[in-house]
């Protein structure tokens, strides 16, 4: 028996048009999840995004020990933040975030779907974070300064991309930590070969 954490990331709070209207939805996908779940003989706690005021609801509706979360919708991968804060644990371990963003841009206003990244490489019992499979534009030159530098700089995050120049990166000391290959079999081989090295969970 697993305990799991359903839930889905619609939050009606941040949708000003559907608030409005004042018509939420009942998750019913969701709900059957988690019955089907119950119904396999797991621990299953369900989060309803959907009347919450906010992410802070979602932290508070985590069980002391997840084994297993799902989510509704990528777009809201920044709830990822809660579940890797929620991780007790003895020794520093990596996390590894496959995402075609480095999810570490500049954003003012607390924390979203493009900037959670950076304060998941701030927490004490991480280690490292691995970004890999960036294929879009945020981490060439163009979009540089919109990324946070001090995890990169100070090795808590790195980025794999592919098939993104960032040959700029090696000019400003950051060569070892955004990297990009020309093949997908070439970003996942040095993944394998990174981990197998990695003495750290």
């Amino acid at each position: 028996m697993l305990k799991i954490q359903v839930g889905h990331s619609y939050f009606l709070a941040y949708d000003p048009k559907q608030w409005e209207r004042g018509k939420p939805y009942p998750p019913l996908a969701t709900i059957q999840v988690a019955a089907l779940l119950r119904q396999m003989g797991h621990q299953v706690a369900l989060f309803d995004a959907m009347l919450a005021t906010g992410v802070e609801d979602y932290q508070a509706a985590l069980p002391r020990t997840p084994r297993l979360a799902f989510l509704g919708s990528g777009d809201f991968h920044h709830l990822s933040l809660p579940l890797v804060g929620a991780v007790a644990s003895r020794q520093p371990f990596d996390v590894v975030v496959f995402d075609n963003h480095p999810d570490n841009m500049r954003y003012a206003f607390g924390v979203h779907c493009g900037s959670w990244v950076r304060h998941v490489a701030a927490l004490p019992q991480v280690a490292h974070v691995q970004v890999v499979g960036i294929h879009s534009a945020d981490i060439a030159v163009g979009h540089a300064w919109e990324n946070h530098w001090r995890p990169l700089l100070g090795g808590r995050l790195s980025y794999r991309g592919l098939r993104v120049d960032t040959r700029w990166a090696r000019r400003v000391g950051l060569g070892a930590a955004i990297r990009s290959f020309d093949s997908a079999a070439e970003l996942l081989q040095s993944l394998r070969d990174d981990r197998a090295r990695s003495r750290r969970p």
